[in-house]
């Protein structure tokens, strides 16, 4: 199974577009969290939000997760020790108010900790390609920790 998220806030059309398509080829299943975004899946199973138990048992789950550049995401992701895939949201189509996604989705990438699809057409061949994780981050890191503390404060 593929669970696919674009966190709490804003819409990711693009995204789940994307998704949807590739959910009517690919012989797996896909849920996506789609949160607000306009558009509805017709090919993909689909809810806007859940509860943190319920999303926790789709990362648990799930094979192969594709999520925005949000770095809540991410991290469960990494934590769960799933292969990630990351699509940042892009300024130029409404999706954020800044590229800051490209920045947190390029740190994670130099890590080696995730696959980052920087052109959305891209995302079909990555899917077909990826393997599991080798990349697992443990609940205890000290990068964990920190990052968690910042986004508390928010």
């Amino acid at each position: 199974m593929i669970f696919v998220t674009v966190g709490m806030a804003y819409g990711f059309n693009r995204l789940v577009k994307k998704m949807d398509e590739i959910s009517r080829d690919i012989n797996e299943e896909i849920i996506i969290q789609i949160g607000d975004s306009t558009f509805e899946p017709k090919n993909a199973k689909y809810f806007r939000f859940g509860s943190k138990e319920q999303v926790n048992k789709l990362y648990s789950d799930a094979r192969i997760i594709v999520c925005h550049s949000g770095v809540g995401s991410i991290i469960t992701s990494l934590e769960y020790g799933k292969s990630t895939i990351v699509v940042p949201r892009l300024k130029i189509y409404g999706e954020h108010i800044d590229n800051h996604q490209i920045e947190i989705a390029k740190e994670f990438e130099k890590r080696g900790a995730v696959t980052v699809i920087y052109n959305i057409e891209d995302l079909n061949k990555t899917i077909d390609t990826i393997k599991s994780s080798s990349f697992i981050i443990s609940k205890n890191c000290e990068l964990i920790k920190n990052l968690k503390t910042y986004l508390n404060t928010l």
